[in-house]
């Protein structure tokens, strides 16, 4: 009974994920994430050793945040979209099994667009109860037309139309609600450095930031040189992706949304529907809108730096924040993590 039965009468419903009725805490790999009880038990053997161990075996979409965990500090659900080859893949493996960038945020998701089988990322430790299990992420497949390089006609400037990429990624965080469970909403780019200890400080500092959510919800201007929400960080309030689902229609209709780069498209549709803007340019840190190139090691504020195209470069930045913010931790013995394509 942990779970809904998926049918009604003798026909089946196609329930995805299946609606769990108990879960366990996952520590320390998911943070605040919870497994469903009922997976556990189902996939769980024991060690030669004579201890539990468990491997989990199914797609990560079924690892989630499906409650509103107190936790005395703002709450992030992180997802990034990836290219399922190369070095995005790479760098989002090397992160996973750090635990560092989106993986250390309450929950997460890592698209892969145009894959249609999840890939693994990386396998952790965990504990549920007084379990010991191993837990893979993978990554949630969103295959569909790819995203295209034309002008914007409106800035008359040549830019990658990937809109219907991102907007297959928001079907399913609709769809899955996982967001409902954290109080923001984080989108990072796979080139760029995110460190979301620093993030959490922001939104829990600032007195426009941590007050009640209410509807229409608000984002964060991260870029002072067009006054904008810029794509390698976008930071929404969870009242703010309500409303951007429910007006989401609305803003596909009144603009030409195939043919829009995402976060345009988002910052455009969350303004014109009514959702508050904060400025908070001191969040990224972006060559395109600095006029200086991001410093890793002086910047102790930014909770995100872009861009970093190799994952030599992105480590780099990464060790270099670590000196400041020390948010690496030691690494695991059971890691292991598949060699990128």
């Amino acid at each position: 009974e942990m779970f809904d039965s998926g049918t009604e009468g003798n026909a089946p419903v196609d329930i995805h994920p299946p609606v769990c009725r108990q879960w366990t805490r996952l520590r320390p790999f998911l943070g605040s994430a919870m497994l469903c009880s009922a997976m556990a038990l189902a996939v769980m053997h024991f060690a030669p050793s004579g201890g539990s161990s468990m491997q989990h075996s199914l797609p990560a979409a079924e690892i989630r945040t499906f409650e509103s965990i107190p936790t005395g500090r703002a709450t992030l659900y992180c997802w990034a979209v990836i290219q399922p080859h190369g070095y995005e893949l790479a760098s989002m493996r090397s992160q996973c099994e750090q635990h560092v960038g989106i993986f250390a945020c309450d929950a997460y998701t890592v698209f892969s667009d145009g894959d249609s089988e999840p890939q693994d990322l990386c396998t952790r430790e965990s504990t549920a109860g007084t379990l010991a299990v191993n837990v893979t992420a993978r990554t949630v497949p969103i295959p569909g037309p790819p995203a295209f390089w034309a002008v914007q006609k409106d800035l008359g400037t040549r830019v990658l139309m990937n809109n219907n990429v991102f907007l297959r990624a928001w079907q399913h965080i609709f769809q899955e609600g996982m967001y409902m469970a954290n109080e923001w909403s984080v989108k990072v780019d796979a080139d760029a450095v995110f460190v979301p200890q620093r993030l959490r400080e922001i939104l829990d500092n600032d007195e426009r930031l941590n007050v009640h959510d209410a509807a229409p919800g608000k984002y964060l201007l991260n870029c002072w040189r067009y006054h904008s929400m810029q794509g390698p960080l976008e930071v929404l309030s969870r009242a703010a992706v309500t409303h951007f689902q429910e007006n989401l229609p609305r803003c596909q209709k009144t603009m030409d949304w195939g043919h829009y780069a995402e976060d345009i498209f988002l910052s455009r549709c969350l303004r014109h529907t009514g959702a508050v803007p904060i400025e908070r340019f001191d969040v990224l840190r972006d060559n395109k809108c600095d006029w200086r190139w991001a410093n890793c090691s002086r910047d102790t504020a930014a909770a995100a730096f872009h861009a970093y195209k190799d994952v030599d470069a992105l480590w780099s930045c990464i060790g270099q924040v670590d000196q400041v913010s020390h948010i690496l931790e030691e690494p695991a013995k059971d890691v292991s993590v598949a060699a990128a394509d």
